[in-house]
């Protein structure tokens, strides 16, 4: 079963990924970080992305980490969605779609447990999603952001003014984090 990969104290199984010529050794460390999933949903899951997924990385000066996936079946998605532990939207229709066109649902995860899943994934997935996966996990860098209270109070300022997603590029950091200090859970290290 693949719950997390391993304990607290436990390093995973390590995996060899090639960056620019060398080959370089990640060793994930899960902590608090867990999937609960038996090894025939990783496997699964696996086959699905690798039809259906993208595995999404640097945008502009954003670092970002996230595997995101998209398809007409809901009750796929649903399945995705609950292996992910997230939840999982339906897209609004353009104007000129065709009515026959079905709805497309999309699930997606980020930062630390995409990062974490991607590398439980890489040996299970084709060529092209492994070159993805490199690119995405070698040029990630979490956020080491420590938001003073004044910086707080900024951020809660403009939530009536601008997306959550506006005020997480202003301040380099995820639109996750910008919703925990504008709905109070933010945990200050």
């Amino acid at each position: 079963m693949f719950y997390g990969v391993c304990s607290v104290v436990e390093a995973c199984n390590p995996v060899k990924i090639k960056v620019s010529g060398q080959i370089r050794t990640y060793t994930p460390y899960f902590f608090s970080i867990t999937f609960n999933m038996e090894d025939k949903d990783l496997y699964w899951l696996a086959g699905w992305l690798e039809g259906e997924g993208s595995f999404v990385g640097k945008s502009g000066n954003q670092t970002k980490c996230g595997i995101v996936g998209a398809c007409t079946d809901e009750d796929v998605i649903i399945r995705v969605a609950s292996l992910f532990e997230s939840s999982y939207v339906k897209s609004n229709r353009r104007s000129n779609d065709k009515p026959h066109w079905k709805d497309v649902y999309k699930t997606s995860i980020h930062g630390n447990r995409a990062k974490i899943l991607m590398l439980k994934l890489y040996p299970l997935m084709g060529k092209r999603r492994q070159e993805q996966i490199t690119k995405v996990v070698n040029s990630y860098q979490p956020s080491k952001h420590k938001f003073t209270e004044e910086l707080i109070k900024e951020i809660k300022s403009l939530s009536g003014i601008m997306s959550q997603s506006k005020i997480a590029q202003k301040f380099d950091t995820d639109r996750t984090t910008i919703n925990k200090i504008i709905n109070d859970t933010y945990m200050r290290l």
